[in-house]
């Protein structure tokens, strides 16, 4: 049902960019308002109601997603995305998650909101597959933001480990 009004709605705006672009910004705030506080750099505690409310809004909160991006509002899309933290090892967001990370992550320019997508980038690769050139290449994005690179640091011994993984039971 829900997918029906949003064709609707859809074919309603098609001839009116403003009012679209209106409705999308609605969009955004409203899911703005609905998801937590984006996690800090500590790790964050999860929460399994709050989990579940986000799997309950998903299709809304993707679509706010996808309004911010094409409403150009980086860092509401950059927000929307992090917020769906908990989801990173949900097998169920395989398929989207990743790629969704690593599109908005092309897009964010703030540095922290850079760090936290980044490391849940690095999360999504760590449960779903192993992808070593994917993991060098977000090492080097975060040892650009973080001079520290305790994050980085951390790949790279978990790059050895699934190198040798790789080689030699792969």
């Amino acid at each position: 049902l829900l997918e029906v009004v949003r064709q609707f709605c859809a074919e309603v705006l098609a001839g009116d960019e403003r009012r679209a672009r209106t409705a999308r910004d609605a969009l955004v705030t409203w899911a703005r308002a609905f998801i937590p506080e984006h996690p800090d750099d500590g790790d964050p505690v999860f929460d399994a109601q709050a989990a579940r409310a986000l799997v309950e809004q998903l299709p809304n909160i993707r679509a706010a997603i996808a309004a911010a991006e094409r409403n150009g509002r980086a860092a509401d899309e950059a927000a929307l995305v992090i917020a769906l933290w908990p989801l990173v090892v949900d097998g169920r967001a395989r398929k989207w998650l990743g790629p969704q990370l690593e599109a908005t992550l092309s897009r964010t320019v703030d540095p922290h909101q850079r760090r936290i997508l980044i490391r849940l980038a690095f999360q999504d690769t760590f449960e779903h597959h192993v992808d070593t050139e994917r993991e060098a290449r977000l090492a080097g994005m975060l040892r650009d933001i973080d001079h520290h690179a305790s994050a980085a640091r951390y790949s790279g011994l978990n790059h050895a480990v699934r190198q040798v993984v790789a080689d030699r039971v792969l």
